[in-house]
């Protein structure tokens, strides 16, 4: 089976179809940045993202992200990263 290539699905949509599936996906692609969390600590464990949720408004956002495995005791300060910023947070 061979695949259209894009100039001709083009031409098969309704007219600003094309432009709006684009922006839609841009806006995706954007979406999944806003979740690219990361976890690393002063001892050199390998942390794993398991997913997470948010919700929120047009007033604000909350959320969580998962990691795995726990933290081992021994470390000291885990330092989280999202986007960039970078968070240091002492385990006492």
């Amino acid at each position: 089976m061979r695949l259209p290539n894009s100039h001709m699905m083009s031409r098969a949509l309704k007219p600003g179809t094309a432009e709006e599936l684009k922006k839609k996906a841009e806006k995706r692609l954007r979406m999944f940045r806003l979740y690219d969390f990361g976890l690393v600590d002063d001892v050199g464990t390998e942390y794993h993202h398991m997913g997470g949720r948010s919700g929120g408004g047009t007033n604000g956002t909350t959320g969580e992200a998962e990691f795995s495995p726990a933290p081992p005791s021994t470390a000291t300060m885990l330092t989280i990263t999202w986007l960039d910023l970078t968070v240091g947070v002492p385990r006492s």
